[in-house]
């Protein structure tokens, strides 16, 4: 706008104040894919996020008593890892674009029961937006109830002679 003032000799006056400065998650996981695959007492779970990190690193907490099978940035295995805690290890993302985010996948198995290895895997600092859990359980076997602060999506079906849950979306939709 173009402002004019009657009297030539008239100032402007004005006064400029800040708006408070938000910071920034230093990591942002958009969407996060877990696949675990019980048996027995033990379970494997792949995971796979889609990260927007500025660092060269990121550190993971896997769930208690959980072992580390491997992990790989945009599909290429991590070649330096380094154990940072009982349960945690400190991934280097190598050289890459730091503008552009990095899916992560890693995999690990857990011993005990079900509830040790539904844990969800941690990134320390991040901000994870959504995250989708696949758990499949051996025949004969189902999961009751849905932890806290988790959706349970699944939908009910006619399966020719029963009623039984399916998923709301396929794995290649997640």
């Amino acid at each position: 706008p173009t402002y004019v003032a009657k009297d030539p000799k008239a100032t402007l006056a004005y006064e400029a104040t800040a708006d408070p400065i938000f910071v920034l998650p230093e990591v942002v996981v958009s969407r996060a894919y877990l696949r675990t695959l019980r048996g027995g007492d033990q379970s494997g779970t792949t995971a796979l996020f889609r990260v927007d990190v500025r660092d060269d690193a990121l550190e993971v907490t896997l769930p208690a008593n959980a072992e580390w099978l491997g992990a790989r940035v945009d599909g290429e295995p991590v070649l330096e890892m380094e154990k940072t805690g009982p349960d945690r290890v400190r991934l280097h993302l190598g050289n890459r674009d730091r503008n552009k985010p990095i899916i992560l996948g890693f995999d690990y198995s857990a011993a005990g029961g079900m509830k040790n290895s539904l844990q969800p895997p941690r990134i320390e600092g991040a901000v994870v937006q959504a995250l989708f859990w696949e758990v499949i359980v051996p025949n004969g076997q189902t999961v009751l109830g849905v932890p806290p602060g988790w959706n349970d999506e699944k939908r009910w079906g006619w399966d020719r002679v029963h009623w039984k849950r399916t998923p709301w979306r396929s794995e290649q939709e997640l």
